[in-house]
């Protein structure tokens, strides 16, 4: 949005070592809103399960099921988009090994005059292997994702689960070209009960937190720190303002800072799993003394009840352990 000639895209998704953000606009029409949501919304999914996705069919993926239509008595998955088509039947196809490249610094992927047939090719693409001719090649997708999980460059194991490149470009083309295109329509879920879902407006120094925060995990250092002493300003005592804080000068190498506002969340009781790890390796790093040491073991059980899968806290737990002869039946199991 800053650089002149870049894309502008009506969400975000950014994903962080224990928190993911979409950011989405509201200034744009309700039927665009919503394949923007589910776009964003399956890049987060995809995100905790297959993060390691190439670029095309990540978006490809996000592109199928953003197109989503989730009716009154009934939902369309994958339903083909006509801006997509209309685009891709004036435009000459990118070449799939040009395809297959772009990652996240690609022109394709940035540039505001080709970042449109780059989605909207691998929409085609995706949408062709995905629900193409009665979906009889996503078995074949299946397989292809297997291969480049197991190492395999992309180039080889699509040509090891569908055949020639050249053959699947004109493949492709001819699909782009069909006048109808398949969806899946499947019968409306039971219908969701409102008071299952609890909704609270949040405090302005709430809102200031969480933006902050999420100019944090994007690199926005300096809007990171306005937002959130302002947070703090308005609530001295909100613990995801001070974990925040907290990473900011940890990054930026100030740990004695870093440690005062990690210790402050702690004091608060922070949700924050990392808040109370990163608490635990400041302390010791300035103290082994008896209390110190106390304090770490405080907050890397804290953590751990938090996230009892966070390996790193368990580790750490363990080294405390090992070094006290009355503990060192608890060090082996972590």
């Amino acid at each position: 949005w800053e650089e002149k000639g870049r894309s502008h895209p009506e969400g975000i998704f950014v994903r962080g070592p224990e928190k993911n953000f979409v950011a989405l606009r509201v200034d744009i029409p309700s039927e665009d809103a919503y394949h923007t949501i589910y776009h964003e919304y399956v890049h987060l999914l995809m995100s905790l399960n297959v993060p390691w996705l190439p670029t095309w069919l990540s978006e490809g993926i996000a592109e199928v099921y953003g197109n989503s239509v989730i009716g009154e008595k009934a939902v369309h998955l994958g339903r083909p988009s006509a801006a997509h088509v209309a685009l891709l039947r004036q435009e000459r196809l990118l070449p799939l090994d040009v395809l297959l490249a772009v990652d996240h610094s690609s022109p394709y992927y940035n540039e505001e005059e080709k970042v449109s047939i780059f989605y909207a090719q691998s929409w085609a693409l995706t949408h062709y292997l995905m629900l193409g001719d009665r979906s009889q090649h996503s078995q074949k997708l299946v397989e292809f994702v297997g291969l480049i999980n197991n190492g395999m460059d992309q180039r080889e194991a699509l040509q090891r689960t569908l055949g020639d490149l050249s053959t699947l470009e004109e493949r492709l083309k001819t699909y782009i070209q069909r006048p109808n295109l398949g969806y899946v329509r499947i019968e409306r879920p039971a219908e969701a009960q409102e008071e299952e879902f609890t909704v609270r407006q949040l405090s302005t120094a709430e809102s200031c937190a969480v933006r902050g925060d999420f100019h944090l995990q994007n690199g926005r250092e300096e809007e990171a720190r306005a937002l959130l002493e302002e947070a703090l300003r308005l609530d001295p005592r909100l613990a995801p303002a001070h974990a925040s804080l907290g990473f900011l000068h940890y990054q930026r190498g100030e740990k004695e800072e870093a440690a005062e506002q990690f210790a402050e969340a702690v004091k608060l009781d922070s949700r924050s799993y990392l808040a109370h790890y990163y608490n635990a390796l400041l302390v010791t790093q300035f103290s082994l003394d008896q209390e110190s040491v106390a304090r770490a073991e405080d907050s890397l059980r804290r953590a751990l009840e938090l996230n009892p899968e966070f390996g790193y806290a368990a580790a750490a737990l363990a080294g405390l352990y090992a070094t006290q002869d009355d503990k060192l039946d608890q060090a082996l199991p972590l």
